[in-house]
């Protein structure tokens, strides 16, 4: 008994925080600022938090809207320019697999190690730099 309360808040945990995600982006996308996915180190999958945000966003947009998403890495990810565009392609997949508005244009670009939202020197695993940023513009 003990153990499925235990797993029920963790699971009512998880259900708040991809609400506050949700709602973020929703803000994010009212005042034109670039919504920003997570991703682990090393790793381009999108994970269950990141294709809510997504369909947060996808939710939100009109014909003809144009996304651009631009991966970045942090210091100590090897080979970042090519993670960083696997990030943007595998969140601009996770997109069109939900299905985007009629006359969309999605562009993608990996930027590697720069644009780092904490400072760091070289080769400094920082999650807070392991993102893609999605522009949503008309």
């Amino acid at each position: 008994m003990a153990l499925q309360i235990a797993l029920l808040r963790r699971s009512l945990a998880a259900i708040s925080l991809v609400f506050v995600f949700a709602l973020a982006a929703k803000s994010a996308l009212a005042q034109s600022e670039p919504i920003s996915i997570f991703f682990d180190a090393r790793g381009s999958a999108v994970n269950e938090s990141a294709l809510q945000i997504v369909a947060v966003v996808k939710d939100v947009l009109k014909p003809n809207v144009k996304l651009t998403i631009v991966g970045y890495c942090d210091t100590a990810e090897p080979d970042a320019m090519k993670l960083s565009y696997a990030r943007a392609l595998a969140v601009a997949k996770a997109f069109i697999d939900i299905g985007v508005p009629a006359g969309a244009q999605i562009t993608i670009t990996g930027k590697g190690a720069t644009n780092l939202r904490k400072k760091t020197g070289p080769d400094v695993p920082e999650p807070v730099n392991r993102y893609t940023a999605i522009t949503v513009s008309y």
